[in-house]
């Protein structure tokens, strides 16, 4: 089952173009222990990202020149518009790569089933060597070493990051930007204020970074007994009275002796106090907080130490002392119990972490919404209350190695998205992903139409047209970069480019919401037909249909209009048709009537629904297309292209099979 199962996310991957059509194994190795993936998991993915950089900095290039068409004004205004925008595209672009935002060459991933509902998650993130010295790369993790932290964190920590992350690195690298693309004047501006807060500490920055390890450490503690009310309006919000930990480890101590200096000279409410021979400066917030915040630092031969309350720093170090924190719970030592004693991160999330997160957003939505909107939470995220995960990165100098262990409280890993160490509180946030991607893609297609709307105005303002002008797809060909085709709706909607003055449509965006209301009114003022269609009756004159599925009288006409045939039902004037099949032929007529490229290659004649596995689509020219029910905007730019490079050699189409799942289309000639 494993097996089918895997087979099948890989193909769907492939389709998708997250697998390149190269098998996995005939791809060079990303890393030497890319073995180590469970190929016979539940879940697999190969993602070839080495192109992403050069698409992106190509994308910016191409906003650049339609920025550029539409300069306005004399020639030297024009000119030095020209020279601004130039000079911050390449700001950005150098920017792209200097930083390595986008230098992932690959990246795969599995999930496996190892223990009931426990989940093992394996990725490998691989990057070219020479890129190692980037600034994300620098940032992420350092080499692995045996983490100091992880020792001091409290059992009853719910979430915890001990990282090699290096603050010195990052200091660096904001010297390196502000060198690099800030001006003169900004960089000045920064140097100063920089060399006022120094004259402050007393010391640079730059040696206080350098006094710090590669060891950071995050922790979140929850209490078991003590809770907090948070005013909330009209009432409170209840949750466990929480503690933070922050730890950094060091070479000198420097960070630890010039904070408590500092923050006498500033007459701040300090008291000192000593656990177990460390000294503890507390700090009491004059000002009153619905968490109760005493700021308590620490400082031991190696590690700094700082916490929300006095309590979370003993308790961190009376764990390093006696060895019974976090690290010797049964849930730790389960989940890492195949870590190295040396890494470059370790994460943890406990059980009671999600809990206490779905309590607070049930109490949150129940206080300011009502029940209904309570239920909901409890609908969308009650099967992941007892969800855990923990796990470790190791840093090469070529990749990011990451393995780590989840229980999604019950729920098919398959059906969660997936993450390495790096990513395990974004599960959090998977309920969003419907409403994420959706809105996303409402995105894109409103950007394709801004670049339509955009093409329209360059082509009316060169060629003096007013308001109300028609435009026509070869007007604006040449102010979108590889033609209209090239703006594909992610939702698979058309786009109407309408007159100069009237904003461009989208089929499956603008038109949606009145979509179904047309539909549904029996009265309108207008039914235009786009096809002709034949039922079980045999008639001579075949009815007419709209591109809402409404069945009107023949009329003389209409008999070049393309035929939908092979249709098993009764039809009669007034019918609305909605069935799947139908809805297809007319989306295949409406996106070959929405383009002016599409129109001039495939002219249909005829549509016959009667094949199970393809719609079977002639064309003028006596061309026999079997046409999928699936990918129709794609399979159809498909058939243009195979038919405009045959009239170019001299040939004439005569079959074309789109239904295969293929990068290839087999084509025969006459």
């Amino acid at each position: 089952m494993k097996k089918k199962l895997t087979a099948l996310v890989a193909a769907a991957c492939l389709l998708s173009g997250w697998l390149p059509t190269a098998s996995l194994a005939a791809h060079p190795p990303m890393h030497p222990v890319l073995e180590q993936l469970d190929l016979d998991g539940d879940l697999l993915v190969y993602m070839n990202t080495s192109t992403i950089e050069q698409r992106v900095l190509d994308y910016i290039e191409h906003m650049s020149q339609m920025m550029i068409t539409s300069f306005s004004g004399d020639a030297q205004a024009q000119a030095l518009q020209l020279e601004a925008v130039a000079a911050t595209i390449e700001k950005v672009k150098a920017g792209i790569e200097w930083s390595g935002l986008l230098s992932l060459e690959s990246y795969a991933m599995s999930m496996a089933s190892v223990d009931g509902t426990l989940n093992r998650v394996v990725s490998v993130a691989q990057h070219a060597e020479a890129d190692a010295g980037k600034p994300l790369w620098r940032l992420l993790a350092s080499n692995p070493k045996a983490l100091k932290g992880i020792h001091y964190v409290p059992a009853d920590a719910v979430y915890t990051a001990n990282s090699t992350a290096s603050l010195d690195e990052a200091w660096k690298i904001v010297n390196e930007f502000i060198a690099q693309f800030l001006g003169e004047p900004q960089a000045t501006a920064f140097i100063q204020k920089t060399a006022m807060f120094e004259m402050v500490l007393g010391t640079n920055i730059t040696a206080i970074t350098g006094s710090l390890e590669n060891d950071v450490l995050l922790s979140l503690q929850l209490s078991e007994d003590k809770t907090i009310t948070i005013p909330q309006g009209q009432t409170t919000l209840t949750i466990p009275e929480p503690n933070l930990l922050i730890g950094l480890e060091t070479k000198n101590g420097l960070l630890g002796k010039i904070l408590p200096e500092k923050l006498k000279l500033m007459q701040m409410p300090i008291t000192e106090s000593t656990h177990a021979g460390v000294t503890l400066h507390t700090l009491n917030m004059p000002v009153p907080l619905p968490v109760p915040v005493q700021l308590t630092l620490a400082t031991t031969d190696h590690y700094l130490l700082l916490g929300s309350s006095r309590e979370a720093v003993v308790k961190a170090l009376d764990c390093q002392a006696s060895h019974n924190g976090l690290t010797a719970t049964p849930l730790y030592q389960k989940l890492l119990a195949g870590a190295p004693a040396e890494t470059s991160a370790i994460e943890f999330m406990s059980p009671r972490f999600m809990q206490t997160y779905i309590a607070i957003m049930k109490q949150a939505m129940g206080l300011k919404q009502g029940r209904d909107e309570a239920a909901m939470i409890d609908m969308m995220l009650g099967g992941y209350e007892n969800m855990y995960a923990g796990g470790y990165s190791l840093k090469t100098p070529t990749s990011l190695f990451s393995k780590s262990y989840a229980d999604y409280g019950g729920a098919k890993p398959v059906e969660m998205a997936a993450s390495s160490y790096i990513g395990l509180l974004a599960a959090i946030g998977i309920p969003s992903f419907q409403k994420a991607r959706s809105s996303s893609q409402d995105k894109v297609c409103q950007n394709n139409r801004r670049i339509i709307e955009a093409a329209k105005e360059q082509w009316a303002m060169k060629n003096n047209k007013p308001e109300g002008s028609l435009v026509a797809e070869a007007d604006i060909t040449e102010y979108i970069k590889g033609g209209l085709p090239m703006l594909v709706c992610p939702k698979g909607g058309t786009y109407a480019i309408n007159p100069v003055g009237t904003d461009c449509e989208c089929s499956a965006h603008n038109a949606a919401n009145n979509l179904k209301e047309n539909i549904k009114r029996p009265a309108v003022e207008e039914r235009v037909p786009v096809a002709r269609i034949s039922g079980r009756q045999i008639s001579k004159h075949p009815f007419v249909i709209d591109r809402y599925g409404f069945v009107l009288p023949h009329h003389s006409s209409q008999t070049l209009l393309p035929l939908i045939k092979g249709l098993d039902m009764d039809l009669s004037p007034g019918l609305q048709i909605e069935q799947a099949d139908v809805e297809t032929a007319l989306k295949i007529i409406d996106i070959c009537d929405g383009s002016d490229y599409l129109r001039n290659y495939i002219q249909i004649e005829s549509l016959d629904l009667m094949y199970p596995d393809f719609i079977d689509m002639r064309l003028a020219g006596d061309i026999r297309v079997r046409m999928p029910r699936f990918s129709l905007k794609t399979k159809l730019q498909n058939l243009a292209t195979v038919i405009k490079i045959a009239n170019g050699q001299g040939q004439q189409v005569k079959e074309v099979d789109l239904s295969l799942d293929s990068s290839k289309v087999p084509v025969t000639y006459h």
